[in-house]
Order: structure tokens, then sequence, then C-alpha cells
């Protein structure tokens, strides 16, 4: 029993390892957008 313990500990661990740089890349990239978004429209490129 302990050992399963051990093991699904050690799952959720690589899993938040695994998930944190993916949600902060995604996050930098949502506040990314609309900064290309803007700067394309202060060009007159967006065509919004």
């Amino acid at each position: 029993m302990k050992k399963k313990l051990a093991v699904l500990s050690f799952i959720i661990s690589l899993g938040v390892v695994l998930i944190l740089p993916v949600s902060i890349s995604s996050a930098d990239q949502a506040t990314s957008i609309p900064k290309i978004l803007y700067s394309a429209n202060s060009h007159g490129e967006g065509g919004w």
C-alpha cells in the first residue's frame, strides 16, 4: 500500500513538473497575442 502511494505521489510530482512550464508558456503566449494584434493595428496591417 505504501509503495502505491509513493508511485502515485511520484506521478503527481512528475505531472506538475511537466504541466507547469506548459501553463507558464501558454500564459506568456496569451499576453503576447494582444500585443501582436495591437502592433499590427497600429501599423495599419490588422484590418480590424
